[in-house]
């Protein structure tokens, strides 16, 4: 009985991994595709602002929603 619960406790974790691998995929797809998009805007800037901007943008894409 405690190794049915035990092992019930080790596929929930195991499930929740690999859940939160497949968000992390699409978050990292997300600003990879972003980076992409954008390579000659990221490279024409000269701001602080712009470049905060891109920063903010970047952080909030990865920021922890679950």
């Amino acid at each position: 009985m405690i190794a049915t619960l035990y092992r019930v406790k080790i596929e929930r974790d195991h499930t929740k991994a690999v859940l939160n691998e497949i968000f992390y995929k699409k978050k990292l797809k997300t600003i990879r595709n972003t980076l992409i998009r954008e390579k000659t805007m990221i490279f024409e800037m000269q701001t602080a602002k712009d470049i905060r901007e891109l920063y903010d943008f970047l952080i909030e894409c990865l920021k922890d929603d679950v």
